[in-house]
């Protein structure tokens, strides 16, 4: 995150830029994944999760929306609006009943808390529905989903590779302390499945490894679009979708993956729905001076702002010449103009569009009795109200 600034009604988060949009947007379009690339995923998402379960993080929410493509063909893990911290084991730690219906564990299901293990059983669910198309279990009536979710056996169709399917049985176990990534080693166990035994994962996780495939305009083959193709994801059998395995080998062939993606405002890899949306809250500097000047006497988000110290040269540089601006016109307007806007709703059943056989709108997530994140209080509010204000408190953090 680079920066968190605040309107007189929203929160904003400026975060890097992920040109490849979301998980789901290519796998609504194509159906299903190759395996190499499902697994390319697979093991990124697992360093992750690795991650942030070393610092006792949970995060509780994964699903295709909630995982970002990078320009460069990496993945980003988004949206951490249910996501726990203190949860270091993993089968207890917290018994909230919240997550998307879809890819509840079974202990989330059964109310009797639960730990970081349903991370693991969430990376099961992904891995499945990359390679099939939809979430094991996934039925449209939501309480025989829970059921079946709860007791049903898995059943993996047989154009799944065997030592895959392998994978998916470890991370789907029901019981938390037999699954896969729950046993002890959390992502270790992972890394040593077999189908991972080629995989350099210090090269991975520096991310020297070149990606099977990365977006691009979709319109444009060889660049990283899936051209025409089949889109469908019916396979004859492999499981695979013919218009991403094509782009895949153009890009090997033409060792396009080996190149950054330069920044571009290019969004053809995300919905219209979220592209097409009204900016509402970046108007003139005198309608943004007057809100923050309003949101600075509510304190309605008090402690949420934030300035990466990577910015704050810029950011002091930037305020000096404010200031001499206001001296040299005489007044000082008490504000500076926002440059992003703009959310999308986390709730699953705003996204338009499923693959066939999904309902018209997932459910969306289910959020716990006291839902949100606590602010960091050790980070000061950077909201100002003048340049010298923030020069004033960027000096007092360093």
């Amino acid at each position: 995150m680079h920066y968190a600034f605040q309107t007189g009604d929203k929160l904003h988060f400026v975060l890097d830029y992920a040109s490849g949009g979301e998980l789901f947007f290519h796998l609504q379009k194509h159906g299903r994944f190759p395996p190499k690339l499902a697994l390319f995923y697979t093991a990124e998402l697992t360093l992750a999760f690795g991650e942030l379960h070393s610092r006792a993080v949970v995060f509780r929410d994964l699903k295709p929306e909630n995982v970002l493509i990078g320009g460069d063909g990496h993945l980003l893990l988004a949206d951490f609006g249910l996501s726990k911290g203190g949860v270091p084991e993993p089968e207890r730690g917290t018994k909230s009943f919240c997550g998307t219906p879809e890819y509840l564990a079974p202990e989330v299901l059964a109310r009797q808390g639960h730990g970081f293990a349903v991370d693991w059983w969430g990376l099961g669910a992904l891995l499945y529905e990359m390679l099939t198309g939809l979430p094991p279990w996934y039925s449209r009536d939501r309480q025989q989903m829970f059921a079946s979710i709860r007791n049903d056996p898995l059943v993996i169709p047989n154009y799944v590779a065997p030592e895959i399917q392998s994978l998916i049985v470890g991370l789907l176990d029901k019981d938390p302390r037999s699954r896969l990534g729950g046993r002890g080693g959390d992502a270790q166990e992972i890394r040593e499945h077999s189908i991972f035994r080629y995989v350099g994962w210090d090269q991975l996780y520096e991310k020297r490894v070149i990606p099977p495939w990365k977006p691009g305009d979709p319109k444009k083959k060889g660049e990283g679009g899936a051209g025409t193709g089949s889109g469908s994801g019916s396979g004859t059998g492999s499981g695979q979708s013919g218009g991403i395995t094509k782009a895949m080998q153009q890009q090997q062939q033409s060792g396009a993956s080996a190149n950054m993606v330069a920044f571009t405002p290019d969004t053809s890899n995300f919905e219209d729905t979220f592209t097409n949306m009204p900016v509402m809250s970046v108007g003139s500097e005198d309608v943004l001076g007057q809100m923050l000047e309003r949101t600075t006497r509510s304190s309605t988000f008090d402690g949420f702002s934030y300035v990466d110290d990577a910015h704050s040269n810029s950011l002091l540089e930037w305020g000096a010449n404010r200031e001499q601006e206001a001296a040299a016109r005489g007044s000082y307007s008490g504000s500076y103009s926002g440059s992003y806007t703009g959310s999308r709703g986390s709730s699953r059943g705003g996204s338009p569009g499923r693959s066939p056989g999904r309902s018209p709108g997932r459910s969306p997530k289910l959020q716990p009795g006291v839902s949100g994140t606590s602010p960091d209080r050790r980070s000061p509010s950077y909201i100002s109200t003048s340049p010298s204000r923030l020069r004033n408190m960027m000096q007092q953090r360093r």
